[in-house]
C-alpha cells in the first residue's frame, strides 16, 4: 500500500468524479444511492481515499490528541454526552457478555464498555495501528483489575478478519467512514450470535448536512484543487434510517429494534415555533441540550444531525 503513489495517480486520473456536478451529487445523495451509481473503478478510488484521513489525519496519528484529548484514560463522565448516555442505556438493557467494537479510536467510550459489569470479553478492531498500540497497555492494566475479563485488539480491515462469536457489536462514528455498507453488514453479522445486537451512533445525512454541503459548494470550498486531491474523495457520507433499514433487509437476519434522531436543527424562520412546540410536548433532550426523537420514520428525522440505531440478529432472513 503506497498512499503517495495513489495520490499522484488520482491527480493524473481522468474521472467524471472530478467534475463539479457529479462531485456535488456524489456528496448530497444518500450513500447507498451514490454508491450504486458509481463505477467499480471509482468505488476503488473512494475506498483508497478513505484510508488517507484514517492514517494521516493529525488527530488520528496522535491518540493523545484524538477527540480533543478524550481517551481511555480520561476522567470525564462518559454519560455527559448523548452518545455516552445512549450507549449506557443500551448496555443496561441488553447486558452483553462479549463485545466487538469497530473503530475504538483512543478508547474514550471503550472504557465504559469494558467497565460495564456484564462485559467479560472485549474485542477491538481499528484500521489505524496508532490506536491499537495506544490501547494495548491500557487494556492490559485494566484486565488486571476486573475479574474474568479478557480482550484482544486487531489492526486492519475487519471485513477480511474472522472473529469469535459475540453478543454485541458496537460502531461509534465509524460507519460513515465505510461506504460499501451491504458488504459491511453482511460481514459483521457473521460473528453476532442469534439474538445478539448491533449498536450504531453516527452523524446523519438529512437536511442540515445537505444544506452544509450545498453552501460549501456555492462558496467554492469543493473547488478543482480540492477535487484533484485523493483525500478530497473520502466519503464521509453520513447515515440515514432509510439506508440502514434497506441494508438490513438486503443482508438478512438483522432487524432494526430502535432508532433515535438527535440534534434537531430547524430553518431559522420556524426554529422558535418548532422548539416551543417540542418543549411543550416534553420531547427528550440530551445532555448537550439537543432535542431527540424516537422512530425510524419520525418526520422530524429530516432535521437531525445524529442517528443512533439498535438492531438485533435473528435466524429469520
Amino acid at each position: 500500500m503506497n498512499i503517495e503513489i495513489w495520490k499522484e495517480d488520482w491527480r493524473q486520473e481522468k474521472s467524471w468524479l472530478k467534475t463539479f456536478l457529479v462531485f456535488y451529487f456524489f456528496r448530497v445523495l444518500r450513500n447507498d444511492i451514490s454508491w450504486r451509481l458509481l463505477s467499480d473503478k471509482n468505488r476503488e478510488w473512494i475506498l483508497r481515499s478513505n484510508l488517507i484521513p484514517n492514517l494521516e489525519r493529525p488527530g488520528y496519528a496522535d491518540p493523545e490528541n484524538y477527540g480533543g484529548g478524550k481517551t481511555f484514560d480520561s476522567k470525564k463522565n462518559r454519560k455527559s454526552t448523548a452518545k455516552g448516555l445512549l450507549l449506557a442505556n443500551y448496555l443496561e438493557k441488553y447486558q452483553p457478555k462479549s463485545v466487538l467494537e469497530i473503530g475504538p479510536g483512543a478508547g474514550f467510550d471503550t472504557r465504559m464498555i469494558c467497565d460495564f459489569p456484564s462485559v467479560k470479553r472485549y474485542v477491538g478492531v481499528d484500521i489505524n495501528p496508532a490506536f491499537t498500540d495506544f490501547l494495548q497497555p491500557r487494556l492490559n492494566k485494566f484486565a488486571l483489575s476486573k475479574k474474568d475479563f479478557s480482550f484482544s485488539l486487531h489492526t486492519g480491515d475487519f471485513k477480511s478478519m474472522a472473529f469469535e462469536p459475540v453478543n454485541s457489536i458496537i460502531f461509534l462514528s465509524a460507519v460513515h467512514h465505510i461506504p460499501d455498507r451491504n458488504e459491511l453488514f453482511a460481514s459483521i453479522k457473521e460473528p453476532l450470535v442469534e439474538g445478539g445486537t448491533l449498536f450504531l451512533y453516527e452523524p446523519s445525512h438529512y437536511l442540515p448536512r445537505i444544506d452544509l454541503i450545498t453552501r460549501k459548494f456555492l462558496r467554492g470550498y469543493y473547488g478543482p484543487k480540492y477535487r484533484n486531491e485523493l483525500s478530497g474523495l473520502a466519503t464521509h457520507n453520513f447515515c440515514t434510517a432509510e439506508e440502514f433499514e434497506k441494508v438490513f433487509h438486503k443482508v438478512g437476519q438483522l432487524k432494526m429494534e430502535k432508532c433515535f434522531h438527535l440534534r434537531l436543527e430547524f430553518p431559522f424562520f420556524v426554529n422558535r415555533i418548532l422548539r416551543a412546540y417540542l418543549n411543550r410536548k416534553g420531547v427528550f433532550r440530551t445532555p448537550e441540550n439537543w432535542f431527540m426523537v424516537e422512530g425510524a420514520n419520525n418526520p422530524l428525522r429530516f432535521f437531525a444531525n445524529r442517528i443512533a440505531v439498535i438492531a438485533q440478529k435473528s435466524t429469520r432472513s
